[in-house]
């Protein structure tokens, strides 16, 4: 199993960039910008895109990535991003305990099977009180919910590793590979079960990148279904707990 998992990722992608339409990467960079911190660590981190956009805030910062797909982890490490290829499937990083400020989780805890497992490695390798801001697509959003009503597979939901198939939008090419989908509420409960604290939550818009159309109507989209209960994404920025125990 692991090793299709890797075969899947190695194939997908990768370029992703935040300064252009993106709402999550945005927002992470805008809440992480606003923190006191010296060490960040990004778990999914892809090409390194994020990391090297968070020194541009920060050109102090130390910066260290977690990636399973081959190909993204030369890109970064060719970017000068200090990157460890890693399964999240196969146990705990390489990273010693207590050695960052802050965690970056920017839609990857859908693409794992233990959600508990990764949330606890993200507490191991912060500090106490440090922080973790993870963003992950929202499977209460208010077109899920219409999706559902008449008959539709729920976006970000899949059911097959090679094709998109039965939601109320055609989805051309490869799917995400999303294995585990939260409500608002469920998201909230898993973090605070595995040594999290939640500080502040975000509801997160569509991307006028990715789904195209005038940009006042997004905006005006996103205005009104703006609850992270209702909008497209999540975003939450916790703080580790590790007198806690899961």
């Amino acid at each position: 199993m692991t090793t299709q998992i890797k075969e899947f990722y190695n194939k997908a992608e990768h370029g992703y960039e935040p300064d252009k339409g993106n709402n999550r990467h945005s927002l992470a960079l805008n809440v992480f910008s606003r923190l006191d911190i010296k060490s960040i660590i990004d778990f999914g981190c892809g090409d390194g895109f994020f990391l090297t956009q968070i020194k541009k805030l920060k050109p102090d910062i130390n910066t260290c990535g977690i990636e399973i797909s081959g190909p993204a982890v030369n890109i970064a490490r060719k970017n000068n991003i200090d990157v460890i290829e890693h399964d999240f499937s196969s146990g705990q990083t390489t990273v010693p305990a207590d050695s960052f400020d802050a965690c970056f989780m920017g839609e990857i805890i859908e693409h794992v099977f233990s959600t508990d497992d990764i949330l606890l490695e993200a507490s191991r390798v912060v500090k106490d009180g440090g922080w973790l801001f993870l963003t992950t697509p929202n499977l209460g959003s208010w077109f899920n919910r219409l999706s559902l009503l008449f008959g539709y597979q729920p976006i970000f939901t899949e059911v097959s590793a090679k094709s998109n198939a039965g939601h109320i939008v055609r989805l051309d090419g490869q799917p995400a590979g999303h294995i585990r989908i939260f409500t608002y509420r469920a998201l909230k409960e898993v973090l605070e079960r595995n040594n999290w604290i939640i500080e502040k939550t975000f509801g997160i818009g569509l991307n006028t990148d990715m789904h195209g159309g005038p940009s006042m109507i997004y905006r005006a989209i996103n205005f009104i279904f703006s609850s992270p209960s209702i909008s497209s994404g999540i975003g939450i920025l916790a703080r580790a707990n590790k007198t806690k125990k899961p």
